[in-house]
């Protein structure tokens, strides 16, 4: 069943009883932001496996992504892009390589539609449906950690995390959302002393002016961070996939979503993981199905550094940078 999309809320009763609105399989850019930004389908990610999973950069050349999301055989794939003159990427090249497995947390299960570097360059990325985090450390081949949510007071289960970027709000914190419910939760991540890190001081933060706590009227995928002063963003804003597109919402003092800022910013069926160009601020977004295609959102302002290292990718990104077949997923088989 195709899911319903519905934005612009404040409250989880407004957004159940009174916005709706019927899927949108077109991939485009919604009005006011197509005045600004233009989308490109840059293909499939050569001999990646389907389905795709969360994405982030090893470097300028080199884009990780999850194969066979989902499932036990998971795989997160290092592909190197190809450019134009403008530095955008066109497509891919060259054989992919496995750059590590990423089942999770019981064998089972996989990447889903988190991916991002952390402190250390510890490599985190969400697993559904066992509802789980892995964490690779540098050089590893394979998750040297694993994290139940559900012991830690998340619902089943996680579509995806992200570390809020320095010069964000909230900098240096987790922020997790749930798949099928759509919860936003807050998270700090501390020193095991192996090299990895426990999620510690998970909250679940409510919308302001409410005892509601903040719930996406639709499910979340992967999400990144842009700062105000990019076309059309007049305050620091996150973007967050989900199943037929991306939404906006702008971010509060401690960098989580107001649900009443919410706009449709895109549409892409099967929309999963989301990166953004170290090069020039382009926004990468991959689909679950839906052809298995990476779309290339142009228009937001290009970073002031040069290419991140592994494990600044994350931290950085955010603050350098702008900051249907299968469509979800209930669940694939």
């Amino acid at each position: 069943m195709f899911r319903y999309r519905n934005i612009c809320v404040s409250t989880v009763a407004v957004t159940a009883a009174l916005l709706t609105h019927s899927p949108v399989f077109a991939q485009s850019i919604l009005s006011p932001f197509s005045a600004n930004y233009t989308l490109t389908d840059i293909g499939s990610a050569l001999t990646v496996p389907a389905s795709y999973g969360g994405m982030t950069f090893l470097n300028a050349s080199t884009l990780l992504i999850g194969g066979n999301a989902d499932r036990s055989s998971a795989g997160i794939y290092a592909v190197q892009v190809t450019r134009n003159g403008a530095g955008h990427i066109t497509g891919f090249s060259g054989t992919p390589s496995l750059y590590a497995t990423a089942a999770g947390i019981s064998g089972n299960n996989g990447i889903d539609g988190g991916l991002v570097f952390g402190p250390g360059g510890d490599l985190f990325y969400t697993s559904y449906s066992d509802n789980s985090i892995g964490e690779i450390k540098p050089g590893s081949s394979s998750p040297n950690k694993h994290i139940s949510l559900s012991s830690l007071g998340i619902p089943a289960s996680t579509g995806a995390l992200y570390i809020v970027p320095s010069g964000f709000a909230g900098a240096g914190e987790v922020k997790i959302v749930t798949y099928g419910s759509g919860e936003w939760f807050s998270a700090a991540l501390a020193p095991d002393g192996s090299g990895t890190y426990n999620i510690t001081n998970v909250t679940q933060p409510y919308n302001p002016n409410s005892s509601f706590h903040i719930v996406f009227p639709s499910s979340g995928e992967g999400f990144v961070y842009v700062h105000s002063g990019n076309p059309n963003f007049t305050a620091d804003t996150m973007l967050i996939a989900g199943s037929s597109g991306i939404d906006s919402y702008q971010l509060n003092a401690s960098g989580d979503p107001i649900l009443s800022t919410g706009h449709y910013f895109a549409s892409i069926s099967g929309a999963e993981g989301t990166a953004f160009d170290p090069v020039t601020g382009d926004l990468l977004v991959d689909t679950y199905g839906n052809g298995n295609q990476i779309m290339r959102i142009s228009g937001f302002n290009a970073p002031p550094h040069s290419t991140p290292e592994p494990g600044a990718v994350g931290l950085l990104m955010g603050s350098a940078l702008a900051g249907a077949a299968v469509l979800r997923k209930r669940r694939r088989g």
